[in-house]
């Protein structure tokens, strides 16, 4: 291992995040790059803090460079986040290990898992295609196909939601004949789900929710992290979001709804029906979930929607196989790493939204989607776009 990459969202950076990093580094990494969700995150939500002060706390708590992941990735599938995170790093041209958190962190098992997804063998496409009939959703139908084909134990990997991603990254891998050696690291501490800490580890959910409580936080997360964190800093009002992306729910219609990626079966009424009568986003959640539709999906639904990531664009991306390198923050150890990148790699490197040239369409389209991901995201923090939009700031260079 020379350079491992990390795809990841730091949503905020915690103590669980420094000691992925830190066992990355133990394992022989001379160099950590992130590719890291901008403003908005997999989860279908605002980040907790913006992404320049997030990419910040990762470079002082020893990555040495975070990438933004375009946004069209970012508030997708695993599977779509795992393949944007995987372009961007092995397009780079000098990073050979794709290191992740895992709950089993048995690389045995979650190759298997990612060979079969990856392969999809008739039998196993078969059986998925039955399971998602029955309105299961992919990840419980992958599953349910594995557990009868193979055994309850190779499906058990996709119990735990770093282990879903871990097998989406090794099967990306595969696909893309990327050229990156997976790094499995046993997740420590407090369950993903876990509403208390354990000792100095908690989930990054359970972090988001005592923050927005008031409760104190300082004990999670690395001091270094805390540090880019001013007192006046806002964080995005989520009242808001639900308030924009119902009025574009209201006034575009079901027409533009059908052309949002995820949306079908009459999805699109059912939002339209909920849009109309719930007040708040909870309520909205409530109204429109189901078990083929859970509530993180219509989340990131309601991302979409708010950016405008329709079919259309989210296909383009996909044949052009759109990715680029959008920079955030950088130490010493990461100008050189960009520097190998712009020789030998095969993305492109964005230091600047307004210099950079995009080589086609497709990724016009996606840096524009991540320009506006960034306006609304400080509309949202009752920030002026004058002095915080991605067309005035620069990545965050950090002399540590």
């Amino acid at each position: 291992m020379t350079s491992a990459g990390i795809i990841c969202e730091f949503d905020p950076f915690h103590n669980g995040h420094g000691y992925l990093i830190e066992k990355v580094r133990n394992a022989g990494a001379e160099s950590v790059v992130c590719v890291m969700s901008g403003d908005f995150t997999q989860r279908g939500a605002p980040a907790m803090w913006d992404k320049f002060r997030r990419a910040e706390a990762a470079v002082l708590c020893g990555a040495d460079l975070v990438l933004e992941l375009p946004a069209v990735y970012a508030v997708n599938s695993a599977d779509l986040f795992a393949r944007g995170g995987v372009r961007i790093l092995s397009g780079l041209g000098c990073v050979d290990t794709l290191a992740f958190g895992s709950e089993c962190a048995d690389q045995e098992k979650l190759s298997l898992a990612a060979r079969v997804t990856a392969e999809e063998p008739e039998e196993y496409s078969a059986r998925l295609k039955e399971h998602l009939s029955e309105g299961l959703s992919y990840a419980a139908s992958c599953q349910k196909a594995l557990a009868e084909l193979y055994s309850t134990e190779a499906a058990s990997v996709l119990n735990g939601p770093n282990d879903i991603l871990a097998v989406c990254y090794m099967r990306e891998i595969i696909l893309q004949k990327a050229g990156l050696s997976p790094f499995a690291v046993k997740r420590a501490g407090a369950d993903h789900k876990a509403k208390d800490p354990d000792g100095r580890f908690a989930s990054a959910g359970a972090i988001r929710k005592a923050a927005a409580s008031g409760e104190e936080i300082r004990d999670l997360i690395p001091e270094k992290s805390l540090s880019v964190i001013s007192d006046d800093d806002r964080h995005p009002d989520n009242k808001l979001f639900y308030e924009i992306a119902r009025h574009r729910i209201l006034t575009a219609g079901s027409s533009f709804l059908k052309d949002i990626p995820e949306v079908s079966e009459g999805l699109e009424m059912r939002i339209i029906q909920s849009a109309q009568c719930s007040e708040d986003l909870d309520s909205f959640l409530e109204n429109v979930s189901t078990r083929r539709y859970p509530a993180p999906r219509i989340r990131r639904i309601l991302s979409r929607i708010i950016l405008g990531i329709d079919s259309k664009k989210q296909a383009c991306l996909e044949i052009n196989r759109t990715a680029y390198a959008k920079v955030l923050a950088f130490g010493p150890a990461g100008a050189k790493i960009l520097k190998t990148a712009s020789e030998k790699g095969t993305v492109g490197i964005v230091s600047n939204v307004n210099k950079y040239v995009p080589k086609d369409a497709a990724e016009e389209i996606s840096l524009g989607i991540d320009i506006l991901s960034g306006d609304i995201y400080n509309m949202l923090c009752g920030r002026t776009l004058t002095q915080y939009s991605d067309r005035v700031r620069i990545p965050e260079i950090i002399l540590k």
